[in-house]
């Protein structure tokens, strides 16, 4: 029955086409009827870009870092979002790339061991540095580091003439390498090579006419082992490090023209500390203490014995 009527509603249809003049309305097929008729516009779906890849973290996440002022006040209480402390979050806390390099220079002012009788008094001299990390993480560096005095000594005692004039040298090499981070507080081991040299000479002449002439000098050649610990907090930067070396000694004795060289063990332990202020991008106020200690070396009118020199250091860090 449904399909006569369907038939029936269709002739009635195309007699009113015919009559009004017009096509009859051709039947069509359901899946025709869901198609777009012939010369309409047809809307266009968006098309819809695929969405992008979002890149993996390149390292571990850090603490958001904030602008590093060196107006820091510890009597002060800031705000979490005000607070000046750059020591914790991003690289020292900076908002750029970690700093790879770093230069010291520091004017040493001190002593040495007295050699004999004859005390030197205060001795001068430069303590320097310099390093250079090998990628952002800075869990892998190149470090090294020398310290040079020399002292000139000429004293009259009575009717005698002496001459004790006196020359240190140090330079070390070592590979840094990150043992422990921890917010603020961070621990680096050091291996590496420590060249150490001490010179002196004795030379008296008294106005009877009697003189006499003593060189020493010995040239150590040391595999090293040491560790830096460092704490950062604002502004401020402290530091502490102990290197140890072991090797040969080559020492060589002179007196009045003869010559006398020997070889022996020597321990060559050096300690220090420093602190430091921010007085600018990557720049640091420092003052230290540092001693360096010479164990069986050749000294005049002495058998092997032990060596040290100490001083107080004013200077200054760039790191960049």
């Amino acid at each position: 029955m449904a399909v006569r009527r369907i038939a029936v509603v269709a002739l009635l249809l195309g007699a009113c086409a015919v009559a009004c003049g017009e096509d009859p309305v051709p039947v069509l097929p359901p899946a025709a009827r869901l198609a777009p008729a012939p010369g309409t516009a047809t809307a266009v779906e968006p098309v819809v870009p695929p969405l992008l890849v979002v890149p993996p973290p390149a390292g571990a996440p850090r603490k958001p870092c904030l602008p590093c002022h060196t107006e820091y006040q510890p009597s002060h209480v800031y705000l979490p979002e005000a607070n000046p402390d750059c020591g914790a979050g991003g690289c020292d806390g900076e908002c750029r790339s970690c700093r790879r390099y770093w230069v010291s220079l520091a004017f040493l002012a001190g002593g040495s061991q007295k050699l004999g009788d004859i005390d030197r008094g205060h001795e001068c001299g430069c303590q320097g540095g310099a390093g250079y990390w090998f990628d952002d993480t800075r869990t892998l560096g190149l470090d090294v580091g020398w310290l040079n005095v020399h002292k000139p000594y000429h004293e009259i005692f009575f009717d005698t003439f002496v001459n004790a004039p006196l020359t240190v040298t140090s330079a070390d090499a070592n590979v840094r390498v990150e043992l422990l981070g921890y917010e603020r507080y961070r621990i680096d081991g050091l291996l590496g090579y420590r060249y150490a040299q001490l010179h002196e000479t004795l030379f008296v002449h008294s106005a009877g006419g009697f003189a006499a002439e003593e060189t020493t000098r010995n040239n150590v050649q040391a595999a090293q082992v040491g560790a830096v610990g460092s704490y950062r907090y604002g502004a401020y930067l402290c530091e502490v490090f102990g290197k140890v070396g072991v090797g040969r000694n080559a020492e060589s004795v002179t007196l009045d023209g003869v010559r006398f060289t020997d070889s022996t063990m020597t321990v060559v332990p050096e300690i220090g500390a420093r602190a430091g202020y921010q007085i600018g991008e990557g720049v640091f106020w420092t003052v230290g203490y540092t001693l360096l200690y010479l164990n069986s070396v050749a000294r005049p009118v002495r058998a092997d014995t032990d060596f040290f020199l100490h001083g107080f250091t004013v200077g200054f860090e760039c790191r960049f």
